[in-house]
């Protein structure tokens, strides 16, 4: 009998793990920095070397391009004369779709795209998405959606480690950071090329064409979104030009309005988000479309059961982003009211599901500014009877040890309640009228909530002290600078709930001497005083603009 080839030890486990003169004959030889840069070299060559792949070259590239033309032209005429007869024109379209897949390939050679940007292949490759078989046009997106990959694309580009670096090893990043610039500049090439010649108008067009509720048409919307997904990735701009010169955003809203959750709905919802951050002029482009009304209908499911799945959770909260997104512009705040949201951010309250949390970002997002919508949404939620379910939520203790956006949501939007309500009306006292009650066990809550994220941020004022002397800052601009970005860190860390609950005492006390009675007291057992919390408002809160005014 004899060993098997495959191993020249014959069997491993006889394999002498200390016989060091045996195992330098098997041994490459090369340390690990080096056989990182050999590995480098042999994967990624087409990015640093002229040995490129025979079909990724630049002749290689052009001959598949002639081919695609003569595909395309090919199917066309055979299409015109046999329209009625699919059978005529059939294996010029699987040769057409066949010769539309091998370019999915050029992906791993992102160095040509500068080149093919200037040859006729993207022109003739977007011509195809009006192709009347849409599993053709499905082809060309997958294309496009591989091509601007950033995972795909960059991954010519590893990272070398190694702690110290040879001169070999120096070479190589040097060659490794000048072949990712080129990358990028030759993937912006190809993508303003495929702009220029209405690729953005075109992908959107075809998926007017394309059902969710078709197996068939699924897949080719996924990667239309992930090519869109791409886009905004690569550039900002790209999203800007997306909205102004497709219908995406009707495409978009109208997907949600169907409402039959699937993988793309929720990709549909994510895209979304992803084109409203940071744009107001998008925000108000979707209002115009009804985009609130779209929202708040396809969120009204989530009152009365939980999402399915990790994925329709995801969704769902996709949705409550759009939403808080939305009501940041005055004028969707206002259509929000008049939707009929606050009451359905009450109703959510009230059913304790997982949307009840969400309902109440939204609620702090719409009441918590100046701007007299924000007014008429306070009064709307006292009006229809929305202290109940949200003082119950506020006596629910959750998360107090740990960071609560839960908690921070609650109070802030308390704070908003006393805020818009004008001294001595009905509405003011409806609000007030909720703290005395079971023995003022809320004035006990908000005293501890003070207590709790006052001893919170203890150790880190100390963190910031210390971080500030070691600064020894001189320029102004700096420390000016450096002295937002500590207490925005305080904010995160506590000081806004500090902040929301001693605005909250002080509306009440100003209204039922009572409470500030009650309030005082509680506050001398932890050894502070009313005046701590006095201070806390005079002097922190004029770092909040929203709240300056009457407390």
């Amino acid at each position: 009998e004899t060993d098997s080839p495959a191993s020249p030890h014959g069997d491993s486990s006889e394999v002498d793990d200390n016989d060091e003169e045996d195992h330098r004959f098997y041994g490459d030889g090369f340390s690990d920095q080096q056989r990182e840069i050999l590995d480098f070299r042999a994967l990624h060559g087409a990015v640093l070397s002229d040995e490129t792949d025979p079909e990724l070259t630049l002749p290689a590239i052009r001959r598949l391009t002639l081919q695609l033309e003569r595909a395309i032209n090919k199917n066309q005429e055979l299409r015109a004369r046999y329209p009625d007869t699919p059978a005529k024109f059939m294996e010029s379209e699987i040769d057409l779709e066949h010769t539309l897949h091998r370019f999915v390939n050029l992906s791993q050679a992102p160095q040509q795209f500068t080149e093919l940007a200037q040859l006729d292949t993207i022109p003739l490759l977007l011509s195809q998405l009006s192709h009347e078989n849409t599993d053709v046009a499905a082809i060309v997106v997958e294309v496009f959606n591989e091509w601007t990959d950033e995972e795909t694309v960059f991954n010519a580009i590893p990272v070398i480690s190694g702690e110290e670096l040879d001169q070999e090893a120096i070479h190589t990043l040097v060659e490794q950071e000048r072949a990712t610039a080129a990358l990028i500049e030759a993937v912006n090439t190809m993508v303003g090329a495929f702009i220029s010649n209405q690729g953005l108008e075109l992908v959107v067009q075809n998926l007017g064409r394309l059902q969710d509720d078709r197996p068939e048409d699924q897949a080719a919307i996924f990667q239309t979104l992930g090519l869109i997904e791409h886009l905004t990735e690569l550039r900002t701009t790209y999203v800007t030009e997306l909205v102004e010169r497709t219908a995406i955003l009707s495409w978009l809203l109208n997907v949600i309005a169907a409402g039959q959750f699937s993988s793309n709905l929720q990709y549909a919802s994510e895209i979304l988000v992803i084109i409203l951050q940071g744009s107001p002029s998008n925000q108000i482009r979707l209002g115009a479309l009804g985009g609130i009304d779209t929202i708040l209908q396809a969120l009204s499911v989530y009152r009365q059961r939980d999402p399915d799945s990790g994925d329709e959770i995801e969704y769902m909260e996709n949705l409550f982003d759009i939403l808080c997104l939305m009501i940041g512009e005055p004028e969707l705040k206002l259509q929000f009211l008049k939707n009929e949201g606050v009451e359905l951010m009450i109703l959510m309250l009230k059913a304790k599901l997982l949307s009840r949390s969400r309902a109440l970002k939204v609620l702090n997002f719409a009441t918590c500014t100046n701007h007299f919508v924000s007014k008429l949404i306070a009064q709307k939620f006292i009006e229809e009877s929305g202290l109940v379910p949200i003082m119950k939520v506020f006596m629910k203790k959750v998360g107090i040890a740990l960071h609560s956006p839960h908690v921070e949501h609650t109070i802030s939007v308390i704070a908003s309640l006393l805020k818009h309500t004008e001294p001595a009306t009905p509405d003011r006292w409806r609000v007030v009228n909720q703290f005395p009650d079971s023995g003022y066990e809320r004035v006990d809550r908000l005293v501890e909530l003070h207590m709790t994220y006052t001893d919170r941020l203890q150790p880190v004022e100390a963190e910031i002290a210390a971080e500030r002397e070691a600064l020894n800052m001189e320029d102004a601009y700096e420390e000016e600078y450096t002295e937002e970005r500590f207490y925005t860190r305080r904010l995160t860390e506590g000081l806004f709930v500090v902040h929301m609950t001693d605005l909250v005492l002080v509306y009440l006390a100003s209204e039922a001497p009572r409470i500030k009675q009650h309030a005082t007291m509680l506050l001398k057992r932890y050894g502070r005083q009313w005046a701590d919390v006095c201070h806390n408002v005079e002097g922190k809160s004029q770092r909040l603009p929203n709240w300056r005014g009457e407390y």
